[in-house]
């Protein structure tokens, strides 16, 4: 492993941690021009929840209505309310990117699970 992938990994609380973790939960506040422009909310103070070894992320809420969750899985985005039934869904959301925010919010899986990809304990993961 390269000294500056060392060296991340270890900033990000070691190895053991990462080789370990299943999930990664942050609290997150999104704000910018693209909302804006695109109309679309902000998002304050939002629940987002990631496996560490897939891209599967789940934010709530999105959008204005705080009973609905934003889910990403893989290649497909879909909404859900808070039973988990789906509202709407995208398959292969990358085809819209501009379209889909929570495919973009989604993209944060790859932010935040930096130090397990640079490890490559999950280099059989394709990065969607």
């Amino acid at each position: 492993m390269l000294e500056t992938a060392q060296k991340a990994i270890d900033a990000y609380g070691g190895i053991d941690l990462w080789e370990n973790a299943k999930y990664i939960e942050a609290v997150v506040s999104v704000n910018g021009l693209a909302f804006t422009l695109k109309r679309r909310p902000f998002f304050e103070h939002a629940k987002i929840k990631m496996e560490v070894g897939r891209p599967f992320s789940k934010i709530t809420p999105i959008g204005k209505d705080k009973n609905i969750s934003g889910i990403l899985d893989g290649k497909d985005v879909r909404l859900e309310n808070t039973n988990g039934a789906i509202i709407a869904e995208r398959k292969n959301a990358r085809d819209f990117f501009p379209l889909v925010v929570d495919y973009f919010i989604g993209t944060t899986w790859i932010w935040l699970t930096l130090p397990i990809m640079l490890s490559g304990i999950i280099s059989h993961c394709q990065i969607y």
